[in-house]
């Protein structure tokens, strides 16, 4: 009741007494302790004992290691997460690690501040395991902790018992910011059809005496770009939809079909490949995405994928669609839609 966030997430984890920890440590799954170790703490340290390694969980500390210096790294990931839990209201163990030159910086930042041949004494670190998972692996269990933090976040923002340093952490995790280019890429490379031809050989394999096929040109399908409309959105933005859409035109060379909605359908327009995109927004009124998803439904449109371009600034979602969808947010406005996928653009 008192920590709605960290509540919700401890109870997708599991708990394992393993006399061989010296105090805690999660891979994210699984968050082991010290029996001895607990034995030692008041009630009130467990609390925040539970609470360091959820946060270490939340923040990915343990897919964000990679191949750093094990010590080196949960002694950074845990001067980053004190400060957090201390404004939170949680009681620390005696000797965890606080500094104030560390507050507001993440474990990366502190790790690079940190000297490579640490001092010799004992650190009380309450950190990630070693065992890192595989890239693939890493990137399941991300976005199965993400959907977690999701769900943490919203029942927290109900309760209005959400710390404004967390709240930023939290939602950099989930919606980082990372080049539009970048990440519509990879959203359509999910999408596209990856089709093979014998024609053309890989050049890659062809000196160890392989002939194998190489990718095709991919096809996306039919993409749908549904822009939000609403008075929220001023003219600025309208201008950086524009140039957004072109990036989507450019990279998938097919026909597009963008749909203008505030809380309606305003009109659409269709671009075909390499046509110049110049829009003709319409709209002004309140926002609902629900009308952009019923207008692809009684149109037919069957999208292989929709890219909704917003400011985030509305509660009211349809059920989730069969096919996959991004939300492409501008603006700082804490954005945590049901389904699809989330990329914050500057």
């Amino acid at each position: 009741m008192n920590h709605p966030f960290f509540a919700t997430v401890s109870l997708h984890l599991a708990y394992i007494s393993d006399p061989s920890v010296t105090t805690a440590c999660t891979d994210g799954k699984v968050i082991k302790y010290s029996p001895k170790f607990i034995d030692t703490l008041a009630l009130q340290e467990v609390v925040g004992l539970l609470a360091h390694e959820i946060l270490h969980i939340t923040l990915l500390h343990h897919t964000r290691m990679g191949t750093r210096c094990k010590l080196k790294w949960n002694i950074a990931a845990d001067y980053a997460i004190n400060p957090i839990l201390e404004e939170s209201g949680f009681k620390i163990p005696k000797g965890a690690l606080i500094d104030a030159k560390y507050v507001n910086k993440s474990a990366e930042e502190i790790y690079r501040l940190l000297p490579d041949n640490l001092p010799d004494k004992s650190f009380v670190s309450y950190g990630v395991v070693d065992n890192a998972p595989s890239n693939s692996n890493a990137q399941e269990l991300e976005a199965e902790i993400k959907q977690v933090v999701v769900q943490a976040v919203q029942i927290s923002a109900k309760q209005k018992k959400l710390s404004p340093m967390l709240q930023r952490l939290v939602a950099e995790v989930v919606h980082p910011r990372v080049p539009w280019g970048q990440h519509l890429s990879h959203f359509l490379a999910v999408v596209c059809r990856n089709d093979y031809t014998w024609s053309k050989p890989s050049y890659r394999y062809l000196h160890a005496g392989l002939y194998l096929p190489t990718l095709d040109k991919p096809e996306i399908g039919n993409l749908v770009l549904i822009i939000d409309t609403s008075g929220s959105i001023s003219d600025e933005i309208i201008s950086q939809f524009a140039a957004e859409i072109q990036e989507v035109s450019c990279f998938t060379k097919t026909e597009l079909t963008v749909i203008y909605v505030d809380h309606e359908v305003r009109g659409s327009q269709t671009f075909l490949q390499d046509e110049e995109v110049l829009l003709k927004p319409v709209g002004g009124g309140g926002t609902d995405y629900r009308p952009g998803f019923e207008y692809i439904d009684h149109c037919q449109l069957f999208p292989s994928a929709v890219v909704y371009l917003t400011d985030g600034m509305c509660y009211l979602f349809p059920s989730e669609p069969e096919y996959p969808v991004l939300w492409a947010q501008f603006g700082s406005f804490e954005f945590y839609p049901p389904f699809g996928n989330v990329i914050n653009i500057e």
